[in-house]
C-alpha cells in the first residue's frame, strides 16, 4: 500500500468513468453497470473493483485496497494517504464497499429502490433513477440558502445519500454499516519558543507534503494574489521536478476584484509563465455556452462561469493536471480572534496590542472591544446558560416560508463538530472551522468541474497531516494584531515577495459576482425569482424574496444568502 500520493497519481490518472452507474438487485447473480449509454454486466460471485479515483485510480492500487479491506476491514484506508475514494463489490458478504479520503475530494453517492441498489460518483447520474419527479431535500435547501453545508450524509435531493469524508461504507439494500476510520481530535496546545519556531515547524511541514502530490512533468496552478495558492506554487517550485504553468485572473473592469499586478510578482519572483483569464468578462450568467457545467458547480458558487473559463484555458495548454490552495484559509487562520485565548494563557501584553489593533481596524470603542472581542466569547465558550441563550444559530432569512420559520433552530443544528474536551475559546473556532463541511462540498464540486475538462485537479493543503498540525496550533499563530495567517507569513517570508507576505488582507472576488447579477445576469436574477421552484417546494416565500431582489437589483445590500437562493434555484431548475 502506497505511503504518498505521488507514486499512485503517476501509475494512472483519475478515472474517466466517474459518471457510471452501479446497480445490484437483491438475490441477482449480476451487477450491473450503466455508462455512457452501455450496460455491462459482470458475475456477482466474483469480488470487483468497479471504482477508484485519485491515490486508488489505477487498478493494481485498487486492487491492493480490496485485498486490505478483506484482510483488516475499514482501517485498512487509514493507511492511504492524499485524496482517493472507490466503489468495491464483496461477493462473500454481496455488498458494495465505498470508501472516500479524509478530505472529500472525490463523492460517493447512492439510494435503494425498492429490492434495488443504485450507487455513483456522480449525484446527476442517480437523478434519473429516482422514482419519477426528483424532490428537494428541504432541510438541505432551507441550510444552504443560509451559507450552512447540508448535514453530514445527505443531498440536495430527498432519497439520495452520500458518503462521508474519512468513511469506508458497507452497504446493500437492506441494511448500511458507516465506520469512520479518521476523526480529527483536539490535542494539547503546540507549544514552542517563538513564532519562529512555529514557521520553521509548518515551513518542514509543507516542504515534504506538498510535494507528494506532484509528479515530473508538466502542470498547472490557480495563482491569484492571496497567501494560500502562492504558498503551494512556491513549495513546488522550490522543491518538488514539476514544471509550473500558472493561470491567474485578472478584472480591470471590476478593480476592485483585480489581482493581476499581485499575482505577476509572484510569477516573476517564481519563475513561472502565466496565463491570464479576463474574470470580468466571465461573469455569473454571462454566457449560456457554459449553462450545463455550470449548473454542476452552481448550488456551491456563482463562479462558475469563470472557473469554467479558468479550465478551458488549461486544458488548452496541453495541462491535464493543475494545483490550488484550497483550503488555505482555515487551515492557515481566517477571521479568528486569539485575544481571549491570550488572556486566559496570561500573556497579557499579546493580549493588549491584540485588543488594541482589533478595536482599530473594527472601528470599536474600548469598552465595545473588551465585551465583543473578549468577555462575549469566553462566555460563549465556558458558561452554559450563556451559551444557550446566544447560540451560534444564523437568524432565518426573511424569504424562509413561513412552515420553515419555527422549525429553523433545528433545521440549522450542526451535528456537533464540537470537540469533546473543552478548547479554549479561539481554538475551538479554529477547530469548527477545519472540520466545517462546507470545505469539502466546496472540494469535490471544484474537483469535479476540472475532471470535466479532463484536469485533475489537486489541493496539497486539504492533507489530513496539515489539517492536524493546524488543529494543534495556538490561536495567535493565526491572527496576529488583527491580520490573519500570521504563520504562514513567517513560514514563507524568504519564497515570496514582500508585497504578498506583507499585504494585511486578500482580494475578495464578490465584487465580480455582483457586478455580473447586476449586469448581463440581470434577466436571468429577474427570471429566477420568478416562479420558484423552491417555493413549489415550500422552502421560500416568493413574494418576499421579489422584494429581497428588487432591492438587491437596485444596489440596496448585498446579501450572499440572496446569491445562494439563485445558485440553488438554478441548480434545481437544470434537474426537474
Amino acid at each position: 500500500m502506497t505511503s504518498s500520493p505521488v507514486e499512485r497519481h503517476a501509475e494512472g490518472a483519475v478515472d474517466q468513468a466517474g459518471d457510471a452507474v452501479f446497480e445490484w438487485r437483491r438475490g441477482s447473480p449480476s451487477l450491473l453497470v450503466h455508462r455512457g449509454g452501455q450496460t455491462t454486466t459482470y458475475p456477482a460471485a466474483q469480488d470487483r473493483a468497479l471504482w477508484g479515483a485519485g491515490v486508488l485510480s489505477d487498478g493494481r492500487a485498487l486492487a491492493d485496497w480490496q485485498a486490505d479491506h478483506r484482510e483488516c476491514g475499514p482501517a485498512a484506508a487509514s493507511r492511504l494517504l492524499g485524496p482517493f475514494a472507490a466503489v468495491l463489490w464483496d461477493a462473500v458478504r454481496r455488498n458494495f464497499v465505498l470508501v472516500r479520503d479524509r478530505a472529500g475530494t472525490y463523492g460517493i453517492h447512492w439510494m435503494r429502490r425498492g429490492d434495488v441498489l443504485l450507487l455513483s460518483p456522480s449525484l446527476d447520474s442517480l437523478l434519473p433513477d429516482s422514482g419519477g419527479m426528483p424532490v428537494p431535500d428541504v432541510t438541505a435547501a432551507a441550510r444552504h440558502l443560509h451559507g450552512i453545508a447540508p448535514p453530514p450524509g445527505s443531498t440536495f435531493v430527498d432519497g439520495i445519500a452520500a458518503v462521508e469524508p474519512a468513511t469506508v461504507v458497507e452497504v446493500d439494500v437492506e441494511r448500511i454499516r458507516a465506520t469512520r476510520y479518521w476523526t480529527l481530535e483536539p490535542t494539547a496546545r503546540l507549544r514552542l519558543a517563538t513564532d519562529l519556531d512555529y514557521a520553521e515547524a509548518l515551513r518542514a511541514l509543507l516542504d515534504d507534503i506538498v510535494p507528494q502530490y506532484a509528479s515530473p512533468g508538466r502542470a498547472g496552478i490557480t495563482l491569484s494574489g492571496g497567501l494560500d495558492s502562492t504558498t503551494v506554487a512556491a513549495i513546488l517550485a522550490s522543491r518538488a521536478s514539476t514544471e509550473l504553468e500558472a493561470v491567474s485572473w485578472s478584472a480591470p473592469d471590476v478593480p476592485t476584484a483585480d489581482e493581476a499586478d499581485r499575482s505577476s510578482l509572484v510569477a516573476e519572483r517564481l519563475g513561472i509563465p502565466m496565463r491570464r483569464v479576463r474574470a470580468d468578462r466571465w461573469l455569473p450568467w454571462s454566457s449560456a455556452v457554459t449553462a450545463g457545467r455550470a449548473a454542476a458547480w452552481r448550488p456551491y458558487g456563482l463562479f462558475a462561469e469563470l472557473l469554467d473559463a479558468t479550465f478551458v484555458q488549461l486544458a488548452r495548454s496541453g495541462l491535464e493536471v493543475a494545483f490550488t490552495g484550497v483550503p488555505g484559509d482555515p487551515l492557515f487562520g481566517n477571521s479568528i480572534n486569539p485575544a481571549p485565548d491570550l488572556l486566559l494563557t496570561r500573556q497579557w501584553r499579546r493580549m493588549r496590542t491584540e485588543l488594541e489593533a482589533q478595536a482599530r481596524i473594527f472601528g470599536l470603542s474600548r469598552a465595545t472591544a473588551l465585551r465583543r472581542r473578549l468577555i462575549g466569547p469566553i462566555a460563549h465558550t465556558y458558561v452554559r446558560t450563556w451559551a444557550r441563550g446566544r447560540a451560534a444559530t444564523p437568524d432565518p432569512i426573511a424569504w424562509l416560508a413561513d412552515g420553515l420559520r419555527a422549525e429553523w433552530p433545528d433545521l440549522a443544528r450542526q451535528p456537533s463538530p464540537a470537540p469533546r474536551q473543552v478548547l479554549l475559546p479561539g481554538r475551538r473556532d479554529r477547530f469548527r472551522d477545519l472540520v466545517h463541511p462546507f470545505q469539502t462540498h466546496t472540494l469535490e464540486n471544484l474537483t469535479r468541474h476540472a475532471h470535466s475538462h479532463g484536469i485533475d485537479l489537486r489541493h496539497p493543503l486539504s492533507d489530513h497531516r496539515l489539517v492536524e498540525f493546524a488543529a494543534c496550533l495556538p490561536t495567535e499563530q493565526a491572527t496576529y494584531q488583527g491580520v490573519d495567517k500570521h504563520v504562514v507569513r513567517l513560514a514563507m517570508q524568504p519564497l515570496l515577495p514582500s508585497a504578498i507576505v506583507d499585504r494585511p488582507w486578500k482580494t475578495v472576488q464578490t465584487d465580480l459576482m455582483h457586478a455580473g447579477l447586476r449586469g448581463p445576469g440581470r434577466r436571468s436574477v429577474v427570471e429566477l425569482a420568478t416562479d420558484m421552484a423552491l417555493a413549489a417546494a415550500g422552502v421560500v416565500d416568493e413574494a418576499r424574496f421579489r422584494r429581497v431582489c428588487d432591492d438587491y437589483l437596485a444596489g440596496r445590500h448585498d446579501e450572499l444568502a440572496f446569491c445562494h437562493t439563485l445558485a440553488l434555484e438554478e441548480w434545481i431548475r437544470e434537474r426537474w
